[in-house]
């Protein structure tokens, strides 16, 4: 089974600025300008202005609940995909050239020129768990010692187990990879959604991987959102293989 996406996070930093908290008529009319009737609800504005969709959202494959979110330093959005999505088939849904659209609005009509921050978080599941136990005592044996100290590790079991890594790529491209532990609440904690597919996602599958890929200033001059989330597709893959890798000990 391929690797399947189940929420996908974005987010944009910039410096500070007073015209978003001052003109929230301007961020509404901006958004649904650009949004081609997308978003059904207008959320609450005492924090971040929010703005939200429950529709088939990925790639028209499952039930899916987006929002997008605009504050005085930052612009986010999340997507929840129920029953998983190819990561590939994601990248060309609408969701996100709907958020790329309005945030390449926003921008300009705020005179924001530099982005402290850009980057995406990936929270996945992957290969199938025709072996899963035998792969989860494995991770245990290897990273037993580790992760206890020897007079804690009566009881240890494979949900206290986790890899971390952090690193640069090329272009100061910055990734975080968080695999493991195996326990049925892998996927569970990804979404804000508790759905009973979640357990049959995790039988389904040996390991989750949690990738955050990010790159810090950046000129938004010639930036744009979309390019710059499916140009990181390869870096992707590689941090799944290396879960993947890990997972089998």
């Amino acid at each position: 089974m391929d690797s399947l996406l189940y929420r996908f996070i974005f987010r944009v930093d910039f410096d500070h600025r007073y015209e978003l908290a001052d003109r929230p008529g301007t961020i509404i009319e901006t958004i649904l300008d650009t949004a081609n009737d997308y978003w059904d609800v207008v959320g609450p504005t005492n924090n971040a202005f929010q703005i939200n969709a429950a529709k088939n959202v990925a790639a028209n494959r499952s039930r899916a609940g987006a929002n997008f979110a605009v504050d005085t330093n930052a612009v986010s959005g999340s997507i929840e995909i129920e029953e998983g999505v190819e990561f590939e088939k994601f990248l060309s849904s609408e969701y996100l050239e709907v958020c790329n659209a309005s945030l390449e609005e926003l921008i300009s009509k705020f005179g924001v020129k530099n982005l402290n921050r850009v980057g995406i978080r990936l929270l996945m599941t992957g290969g199938r768990a025709k072996d899963f136990d035998h792969h989860r005592d494995k991770v245990t044996a290897r990273y037993k010692d580790l992760a206890v100290p020897p007079d804690a590790s009566s009881g240890f079991e494979v949900s206290d187990v986790a890899l971390i890594l952090t690193g640069k790529l090329e272009h100061d491209i910055q990734f975080r990879l968080q695999t493991g532990p195996g326990g049925e609440n892998d996927i569970g904690q990804f979404l804000q959604k508790k759905v009973e597919r979640v357990k049959e996602a995790t039988d389904a599958h040996e390991f989750a991987a949690d990738i955050d890929i990010f790159q810090h200033n950046i000129n938004f001059r010639g930036t744009n959102l979309l390019r710059w989330i499916r140009a990181k597709d390869p870096y992707a893959r590689k941090l799944l293989s290396v879960a993947k890798y890990s997972s089998r000990g």
